[in-house]
C-alpha cells in the first residue's frame, strides 16, 4: 500500500505547481514581450524580415500552448496548430532554420525565469520537480516546428523545380515569337532577358558527371538544365568573364558568352557540337580551341580528300621525319613564335625554321602565312591527322 504521506506530498506538489502555472498564465502577454526583446537583442539577421506584431502574436500563443500542456489540458485547435503554422510560415519567409530554432528554444529560459520568479519558498520544490516537464514541452515544440519547417521547404523546393523545369522546357520547345513568351520565361527563371549566359554541354557517358556537378551546387549557385536527344545542357547567368576552367572535372563543350535568353536554344547546337568534338579530350572544349575541330569535321565530311589535299605530300617522308615535322608545325601553330616553339621542343630556333621549310616543300603550304596556316590547322584536326 502506498504511504499516505507520499500521496499527500504528491497532491501538495501538484497544487503548488498548478498555482505557479496560474500565476504565470496571467502574465503570458508579458512573457511574449520579454521573449521578443531578448531574441531581437541577440540577432540581426533573417528574423528581422518578420513584422514584430506577427512575432508577438505567435509567441503569446506559444506560451499559452506550453502552459496548457504543462497543466495536462487538451489544446484548442488553434493552439495545437501553432508548431506547424510557425514552421511553415517561417519557411515561406526564408528565415534561417538555426535562427528559428534558437528563438523557439528561448521559450524555455523565459518560461523558466517566470516560474522561478513567481515561486515562493513553499513552491520551490514543486518547481524543481517539474523542471524536466518544462524542458520536455519546449523540446517537443522545437522538434514539431523543425519538422514543419523542413517539410514546407521540401515542398517549396519541389514546386520551384517544377516551375523552373516547365519554363526551361518552354524556352527550348515553345514559340518564343509569341507576344510575352520570353518575358514570362525570364521572370519565371529570375533572370533578365538580355543577360549574358555561359553554357556547358555533355553527351553520352559524360552526362552523369555533369548531372552530379549540378546536384552538388544547386544550393549555392543557380543553374538551369535541359536534356534532349542524348545531350545535357547546363546554363547559368554569367557574372564574370566566362572560363571553362571554372567547371573542374567535367568533359564536354563550353560557350562562355551567349547574349540574351533567346539565343540559348540556338547555342545548344553549338555547345553539343563542341561536346562531341571533345570526345578525345579532357576538360571542356570552348569555341576558341574547338573551331578547328568543328571545321575539320565539316570539311572532311563534305569535301572529298580534304585532308589529303593539304597534307598528302607528307606521305613520302620517312615516319620519324614526318612525326618531328608535324610536332613542330603544331607547336608553331599554337604559339605563333619561332623562339617559343624552339623552347617547347628543346631545339634550336634554326631547327624550327628548317622543319617549317621542309613542311612547305612537302605540302606547298607555309604556316607562317595566316591563311595557309588556317588550312593546315583545320586539316591537322581531321580524323587520322
Amino acid at each position: 500500500m502506498r504511504n499516505t504521506g507520499t500521496v499527500a506530498g504528491d497532491v501538495s506538489l501538484r497544487l503548488q505547481w498548478d498555482e505557479l502555472l496560474d500565476s504565470v498564465w496571467q502574465r503570458r502577454a508579458e512573457l511574449a514581450t520579454e521573449h521578443f526583446h531578448r531574441f531581437q537583442g541577440g540577432t540581426s539577421t533573417s528574423a528581422h524580415r518578420v513584422e514584430s506584431g506577427e512575432i508577438l502574436a505567435f509567441t503569446r500563443e506559444a506560451f499559452e500552448m506550453l502552459l496548457l500542456q504543462l497543466r495536462g489540458k487538451e489544446l484548442p485547435e488553434h493552439l495545437a496548430k501553432i508548431p506547424r503554422n510557425l514552421g511553415m510560415r517561417r519557411a515561406r519567409q526564408h528565415v534561417d532554420l538555426d535562427e528559428l530554432l534558437q528563438a523557439v528554444r528561448l521559450n524555455f529560459s523565459v518560461l523558466w525565469d517566470a516560474l522561478r520568479n513567481s515561486a515562493d519558498d513553499d513552491c520551490l520544490r514543486a518547481l524543481v520537480h517539474h523542471l524536466s516537464d518544462v524542458n520536455a514541452a519546449v523540446e517537443r515544440y522545437v522538434l514539431d516546428v523543425q519538422f514543419a519547417y523542413l517539410q514546407e521547404r521540401s515542398r517549396m523546393s519541389h514546386s520551384s523545380r517544377l516551375k523552373t523545369t516547365h519554363s526551361v522546357s518552354r524556352l527550348f520547345t515553345g514559340d518564343l515569337a509569341q507576344p510575352g513568351a520570353l518575358p514570362e520565361i525570364a521572370a519565371s527563371l529570375g533572370v533578365p532577358e538580355d543577360a549574358v549566359f555561359e553554357l556547358v554541354a555533355a553527351v553520352g557517358e559524360r552526362i552523369p558527371a555533369l548531372r552530379n556537378f549540378l546536384e552538388e551546387r544547386r544550393e549555392d549557385e543557380i543553374y538551369f538544365d535541359y536534356e534532349s536527344d542524348g545531350i545535357l545542357l547546363a546554363f547559368r547567368r554569367q557574372f564574370a568573364e566566362g572560363n571553362p576552367h571554372g567547371f573542374p572535372g567535367l568533359q564536354g563543350g563550353y560557350l562562355g558568352h551567349v547574349q540574351g535568353l533567346a539565343e540559348i536554344p540556338r547555342a545548344l547546337n553549338a555547345a553539343a557540337l563542341l561536346a562531341r568534338a571533345a570526345a578525345d579530350q579532357t576538360g571542356l572544349l570552348d569555341l576558341d580551341h574547338g573551331w578547328p575541330v568543328l571545321a575539320s569535321a565539316y570539311l572532311d565530311a563534305n569535301i572529298p580528300d580534304f585532308r589529303a589535299r593539304i597534307l598528302g605530300g607528307l606521305g613520302a617522308l620517312p615516319p620519324n621525319e614526318r612525326d618531328r615535322m608535324m610536332e613542330t608545325v603544331h607547336a608553331y601553330l599554337e604559339t605563333g613564335s619561332l623562339k617559343t616553339s624552339a623552347d617547347r621542343l628543346y631545339c634550336h630556333r634554326n631547327t624550327v625554321i628548317n622543319r617549317l621549310a621542309g613542311f612547305k616543300a612537302a605540302t606547298g603550304y607555309d604556316v607562317r602565312v595566316p591563311q595557309e596556316a588556317a588550312l593546315v590547322l583545320v586539316a591537322a584536326r581531321c580524323p587520322g591527322a
